[in-house]
């Protein structure tokens, strides 16, 4: 009996000095400081916000619900749109809002990719992929193995290069685009695209998107392609 109360003593003394230990512990090893009001401070990982919780700002609660439309600038360092002017919206469900004025020439907002050029391009031009040299390279509606246009160029370079290219969203050239109708189309001049479709037989005719006024174009390609 004598045995077994030592042995629990022993036990206890474990526990008290393991307790001890762990109030000695920094606070901020068990919980994140997502920084006090006036401090800053940085959190690289995810953030959960349970149903029916908010997350608190300067003292002020905010939720995903309460978000309302704000410019890139506001968001800098989380998306990156390229032009300054894109509108992130959190409604009854993501969405993300396309900025369409674009009021400066060579701006343009959507989807972005970077993927390597097959030879020179220059801002503007419509691209399609090679599958030869897996490289995309300016597209011509003149034959079938340079369309579809899949791609606009939005930085002029060089073979080899890695290039930026819009994939889905808004576009302004004040000097290569000229458009006379709704309906865009790849044209039989290689990068270009015209609001005239071809019509000249073994031309290919593919629409590449909607011109949203002469100089502004939604590009939303199709993959579909038919020849005249």
């Amino acid at each position: 009996m004598i045995f077994k109360v030592g042995e629990c003593m022993r036990k206890n003394r474990i526990i008290i000095i393991i307790l001890i230990c762990l109030l000695l512990l920094p606070l901020n090893i068990f919980a994140v400081d997502y920084a006090k009001v006036g401090a800053s401070g940085d959190f690289n990982g995810n953030i959960n916000i349970p149903s029916g919780s908010a997350y608190y700002i300067n003292g002020a609660a905010v939720k995903l619900s309460n978000f309302a439309a704000t410019t890139s600038a506001e968001l800098a360092g989380v998306i990156s749109d390229e032009t300054g002017s894109g509108v992130l919206v959190f409604a009854n469900a993501p969405v993300i809002d396309f900025y369409n004025a674009l009021g400066t020439d060579h701006f343009y907002s959507g989807d972005i990719d970077s993927e390597p050029v097959g030879e020179t391009v220059a801002f503007g031009q419509l691209l399609y992929f090679n599958w030869t040299d897996k490289e995309w390279k300016i597209a011509d509606a003149d034959a079938s193995t340079t369309v579809p246009g899949l791609r606009i160029a939005l930085e002029a370079k060089n073979d080899g290069q890695t290039c930026k290219m819009l994939v889905r969203g808004y576009i302004r050239d004040d000097s290569a685009f000229e458009f006379a109708g709704a309906m865009v189309y790849a044209s039989q001049t290689a990068g270009a695209m015209t609001s005239t479709a071809p019509s000249t037989a073994g031309n290919q005719l593919q629409r590449v998107g909607v011109a949203k006024s002469a100089d502004i174009l939604f590009f939303s390609p199709s993959i579909d392609v038919g020849e005249i």
